[in-house]
């Protein structure tokens, strides 16, 4: 069974869910139709041409999408400029609560096509426990897609603990995916911001899980990093020597390398050669089939694997070789 990861929906009626942050951003999705052009605004912004808003939710264009690429199975994820961290939790609570539902009914519709990861308040710890036992004991999701980050917490923030001890407890699927990034006024040019920005927050966020001890604690939880775990793996070196003469990472007990290897990430990295060194680096084992649907920065061929001409083994292992990352059986 050949599964895809990383894979976003968000219901038709959601497309106009928004809030207010109390900065006085506008969160989440507005669909503006201006005559014959519709224009989908996220964070107050136009999405422009990254993606068509009704890829979010035409089921029979995506079915047709996923029979042609060969495709099998898809992990549906909500867009993460849905996440509405910014909110307070009682706030945020019923808006995750309605995509988490909404993702749930594809599931329950197409059970053999696709699975689904929810949103959690994670900025309210309480409430964000509350939410991850619904989507996940009740509505029967595989896990949680987080931010890498909750507004002014890391990953590794003490009031996070509650929440990777409920999914822990659940042995949760959980998506790393980049929204807010670092040093996002000097990136507004040249889409330095998803181009540069995404993978470099990707790997502050993977930093804060290894260095703060997290997925040491947790190893329960199946942490997957979006987009090839960003420049993460291609800066493990430098983590590596770092280890070797700083005394701010004296407490690590595994070396940075080994606690990557603990962490999934996916193939989205566009090119034959970045995927090949993903994959010697981390092992096929380590690395999941992602597209992005339906964004432009994403691939419409995942499982062509970017022509990286890996041995057999290895693209049966990143192609079909993680089932057990949803509880599937291989025959399944």
């Amino acid at each position: 069974m050949i599964i895809d990861f990383h894979a976003h929906y968000l219901a038709r009626e959601h497309l106009e869910m928004h809030a207010q942050a109390p900065d006085g951003r506008i969160l989440g999705a507005r669909w503006r139709r201006e005559g014959r052009e519709t224009v989908l605004e996220t964070g107050g912004q136009p999405l422009g041409s990254a993606c068509q808003p009704e890829e979010f939710y035409d089921l029979d264009r995506r079915l047709e999408l996923l029979a042609r690429a060969g495709v099998d199975l898809q992990v549906l994820s909500p867009p993460p400029f849905m996440a509405f961290y910014e909110l307070p939790g009682a706030e945020a609570a019923p808006l995750l609560r309605e995509q988490n539902e909404a993702i749930a009914a594809v599931v329950h519709r197409y059970p053999r096509t696709f699975h689904g990861l929810g949103l959690a308040p994670l900025q309210d710890p309480e409430r964000a426990v509350e939410e991850i036992a619904y989507l996940m004991d009740r509505l029967q999701l595989a896990g949680v897609e987080i931010l890498t980050r909750v507004n002014a917490w890391n990953l590794d923030a003490p009031e996070l603990e509650p929440v990777w001890q409920a999914l822990a407890a659940r042995q949760a699927l959980v998506f790393i995916h980049p929204l807010e990034v670092l040093g996002a006024e000097r990136l507004t040019r040249y889409y330095l911001r998803n181009l540069l920005g995404n993978p470099a927050e990707t790997a502050f966020a993977l930093a804060s899980l290894l260095f703060g001890g997290v997925v040491e604690r947790y190893p329960q939880i199946r942490f997957v990093a979006a987009h090839g775990g960003g420049v993460a793996p291609f800066v493990i070196g430098r983590w590596q020597h770092g280890a070797r003469v700083r005394p701010e990472l004296a407490h690590l007990g595994e070396t940075p390398l080994a606690l990557l290897r603990r962490i999934y990430v996916d193939s989205l990295v566009h090119g034959a050669q970045p995927l090949r060194y993903l994959v010697a680096l981390l092992g096929a084992e380590r690395v999941v089939l992602g597209s992005d649907w339906p964004f432009d920065m994403g691939t419409r061929e995942p499982v062509a694997l970017f022509g990286a001409g890996l041995a057999p083994q290895e693209q049966q292992c990143i192609l079909q070789g993680h089932t057990d990352l949803l509880g599937l059986r291989p025959g399944d």
